[in-house]
């Protein structure tokens, strides 16, 4: 199944963003698309695998300061339980499906220093992923 997290961020100047699974910086390849359209960061795989599962992070740093928050993924391996069936599969118009109702991401902000350059923003998270669960 697709894995879809989505951020939005506010910042001026813009903010340089960095995802990251179970701390480890996650890069674009084949299967992982990360996009920045204006404030809207995403970070999409193709076909979520057991190894996709854990704990993903987005950080958003600018001259003036920095943001982040984090969410929880856990993908279910069809293939490795016996009970479960292609009515497990239901068709949703979204791809995600929230483990808990509620919402583990935590946002962090550095206090942003006494006199920023040029006015500068540090960057606000204004809008994170939930804790989701995908089929691999």
């Amino acid at each position: 199944e697709c894995l879809r997290l989505q951020c939005q961020v506010a910042a001026d100047p813009s903010a340089k963003i960095t995802w990251s699974l179970n701390g480890k910086v996650i890069k674009p390849s084949k299967f992982i698309v990360l996009s920045q359209e204006g404030g809207l960061c995403s970070l999409t795989i193709d076909k979520a695998l057991p190894e996709d599962e854990g704990q993903y992070k987005c950080v958003a740093e600018n001259s003036a300061g920095k943001s982040e928050c984090s969410c929880k993924v856990l993908v279910d391996d069809p293939t490795a339980t016996k009970s479960s069936t292609p009515a497990d599969k239901k068709t949703k118009k979204t791809k995600s499906m929230p483990s808990t109702t509620e919402n583990e991401a935590t946002i962090k902000k550095k206090p942003a220093p006494k006199t920023p350059p040029k006015l500068a923003t540090p960057p606000q998270i204004l809008q994170f992923p939930e804790d989701m669960k995908v089929l691999a």
